[in-house]
């Protein structure tokens, strides 16, 4: 039984979170677009993780309310010492 715990906790010490919550993300994207966002106006975001291969970077989709309307967008993260910061321009889905 205590090989089993060490093993659960090996493997969950090196993972990286799957992504910011909505206030990191939309701090993220204030400073990225340079107009302020609110975690209000984020709805349904998800965040997917690439795994080992960059366990620093995710990719984002998620409805935005922009004057007035929901639009959705999807785009990358990456956190580092100094949080999450998107590392593309967020791209509209229709």
């Amino acid at each position: 039984m205590g090989i089993f715990a060490l093993f659960l906790l090996a493997g969950s010490a090196g993972a990286a979170s799957e992504g910011p919550t909505p206030a990191e993300f939309a701090k993220a994207l204030s400073e990225h677009v340079g107009v302020h966002v609110e975690a209000d106006d984020l709805h349904r975001l998800s965040c997917k993780g690439f795994g080992a291969d960059e366990p620093t970077e995710a990719e984002c989709r998620w409805l935005q309310r922009v004057r007035g309307k929901w639009k959705r967008y999807s785009t990358y993260v990456a956190v580092d010492d100094r949080g999450w910061h998107l590392i593309d321009e967020p791209n509209t889905e229709h």
